[in-house]
């Protein structure tokens, strides 16, 4: 079984690569994809430098919760069952991403358009992929909470907003989600979309928080 310092600082240096990535990634802070894809042909070396980096922040995170979730599996204490189970949905969310990442990195190639590829098409299927990983990821940060909880193994307080933020993101995934600050947006638009950009917040947060409580725990 990988150490437990090693699958600390994945959890912990994933999201924080991630999110410094995320905010160096070219962005036209737009909801047109047509607009988002110019801006990283626009910008197509940090754009590919930024789409590969953040691959591997994100992997990371993917492969350190999955030894985690492994590693209270096999503890065989109450809420193994559920961490046995969300180390499969992390599985699943990380071939997902890869399928999304993958593309991605296929639509910034050049020779793309040229041999007759879609762009926006493209980026859309990526996107939806991307998007559908949320739902799965917060399934598993769910699991994962409760079983945290159960066993006793980390703070509990973790543990509870760990589920909290799996709950958001799962909930604001399956909901149609709006803009809360429009005002042709439902209510369960609005609610939705709150929860899942709370869930979408709190997923990165408290990786890096349960990541320095399992480094924590090896001194």
């Amino acid at each position: 079984m990988i150490s437990k310092t090693l699958i600390g600082w994945m959890l912990v240096l994933g999201p924080i690569a991630g999110v410094i990535l995320i905010l160096l990634e070219p962005s036209a802070a737009s909801e047109d994809f047509a607009v988002n894809i110019q801006a990283s042909l626009d910008n197509p070396t940090l754009a590919r430098v930024t789409a590969i980096g953040i691959t591997v922040a994100i992997s990371t995170i993917f492969i350190g919760t999955i030894f985690f979730a492994r590693s209270m599996a096999e503890a065989q204490k109450p809420g193994s069952n559920l961490a046995a189970i969300g180390s499969i949905l992390v599985l699943f969310s990380a071939v997902a991403f890869s399928i999304s990442s993958a593309i991605h990195l296929m639509i910034l190639q050049p020779s793309f358009v040229t041999n007759g590829g879609n762009s926006v098409q493209a980026y859309a299927i990526a996107e939806a992929i991307f998007n559908g990983t949320f739902l799965i990821s917060g399934s598993y940060l769910l699991l994962i909470g409760i079983a945290i909880v159960k066993q006793q193994n980390l703070n509990q307080i973790a543990g509870w907003i760990a589920a909290l933020f799996g709950t958001c993101l799962l909930i604001g995934t399956i909901l149609p989600a709006g803009d809360p600050g429009l005002e042709t947006t439902t209510t369960v638009g609005a609610i939705a979309g709150m929860l899942w950009f709370i869930g979408f917040l709190g997923w990165p947060i408290i990786t890096l928080a349960i990541g320095v409580l399992v480094l924590r725990s090896t001194d």
